[in-house]
């Protein structure tokens, strides 16, 4: 298992210098130095980078699980992400919510993985009720077509039955993968 955690100097107002290609080069070079890894976990610092530097991400062959950190704002990355793990089987998204409007949130891109390896998905940290969890959830039922099980947690768990089933009414009808259980905790 690879951890990938680093914060690049931009917490505290540092941020990474463009004129600096050197930095963003070796940002992309501790990437392909890992790039043959079988298991990673990548924190939304880093991920932050990747997005804010425009990172050129390398493929991941493989990769079979990801645990992967994002916040709302950059789970547009996710696609892309997605998209250098062409075997991924298993992946956890522990995502950061905050409450983002329905044009803020583009998840149209489906990366080969969801179309034919990913079988399990894993969302940590919902909001009930909240919107970018609903369409995030819905992106992986409606565009994965292997996918076994789906399942989603919430900040605010345990949740009851009634909650349960509220959230079930929410969440799009059309699952690629008939096969797919759902579990809401």
């Amino acid at each position: 298992m690879v951890h990938i955690d680093t914060d690049f100097n931009i917490r505290f107002g540092r941020p990474l210098e463009m004129e600096d290609p050197s930095k963003i080069d070796t940002i992309q070079d501790i990437f392909t130095g890992v790039s043959g890894v079988k298991y990673m976990s990548i924190s939304h610092p880093t991920l932050a980078v990747l997005y804010l530097y425009s990172v050129k991400i390398p493929k991941f062959h493989n990769l079979r699980s990801l645990q992967a950190d994002f916040s709302c704002y950059m789970l547009k990355l996710l696609p892309v992400f997605l998209e250098s793990c062409p075997n991924l089987t298993d992946l956890t998204v522990d995502i950061e919510a905050f409450p983002l409007l329905p044009e803020q949130l583009d998840l149209r891109d489906v990366p080969r993985c969801l179309r034919s390896t990913l079988k399990r998905v894993f969302i940590n940290k919902l909001i009930m009720k909240e919107y970018t969890g609903i369409k995030l959830v819905n992106y992986f039922l409606e565009n994965s077509a292997v996918l076994k099980e789906l399942t989603v947690s919430f900040v605010d768990s345990p949740l009851t039955n009634h909650k349960r089933e509220i959230f079930k009414n929410l969440l799009t009808p059309t699952k690629l993968s008939r096969r797919c259980q759902v579990y809401i905790y």
